[in-house]
């Protein structure tokens, strides 16, 4: 995993709340691509995991989503992409 002094600053940094079955794999894989990554859950053992491998621990949820290069990515609702595809009822 890149160390925090190898990231690329160029890339946003991304919190990932929850360090579970989901967030665990999605903050690995962003890690070793390079981005900045913050980490918190309810269990500091699963975010001090992916802390040393890299990812800034916070102490808080909000803490983790001050970072401040920040971009928001939305998946479409379920009824738009049907209403796309021509399945919406």
């Amino acid at each position: 995993m890149p160390s925090p002094s190898t990231q690329d600053s160029s890339r946003p940094a991304i919190a990932v709340l929850g360090a579970g079955r989901m967030g665990a794999p999605i903050a690995h894989n962003l890690l070793a691509a390079g981005f900045e990554v913050s980490v918190w859950d309810r269990s500091a053992e699963s975010a001090a995991a992916l802390a040393a491998d890299g990812a800034r621990l916070a102490s808080s949820a909000a803490e983790a989503a001050a970072v401040r290069r920040v971009r928001r990515y939305r998946r479409p609702a379920r009824r738009a992409a049907f209403a796309r595809s021509g399945r919406a009822g």
